[in-house]
């Protein structure tokens, strides 16, 4: 089974302009079977601004899969610039850029990684 987390990422208008990179602000493990997201100071992904929702989305994991599913259906939830249907589940993939509430135009966006581990996934496809 493989490591999961959230990075918080932001960048300012500031930075955007001149070109600078992106940086990291916050990196939360994904431990949990559930882990809520939104305003509320108990949501295990807490952001703290007024466009997002008191509890906005919540990511589930099913073994070694994880699943996002949007909680409020005003502001949206976004994976890779798509909307995601509310009360809809999506899988999320290493990589995968998620916009919460009115998230993106506050300069951060959420970005989901799983690594797997590869000596357990490297002996599983050794043969005796």
């Amino acid at each position: 089974m493989g490591t999961a987390y959230i990075d918080i990422r932001y960048a300012t208008q500031s930075s955007r302009r001149l070109g600078w990179p992106i940086c990291q602000r916050d990196r939360i493990s994904l431990n949990a079977e559930s882990t809520t997201i939104g305003r509320d100071p108990a949501a295990g992904i807490h952001l703290d601004f007024g466009g997002c929702r008191r509890m906005e989305a919540e990511i589930v994991r099913r073994g070694d899969r994880y699943f996002i599913l949007p909680l409020e259906a005003s502001n949206g939830t976004r994976v890779n610039d798509t909307m995601i249907s509310f009360l809809k589940e999506v899988e999320l993939h290493h990589g995968d850029r998620l916009n919460v509430g009115a998230s993106s135009g506050h300069g951060f966006w959420l970005e989901f990684s799983h690594e797997t581990d590869v000596s357990e996934s490297s002996k599983a496809g050794e043969t005796s």
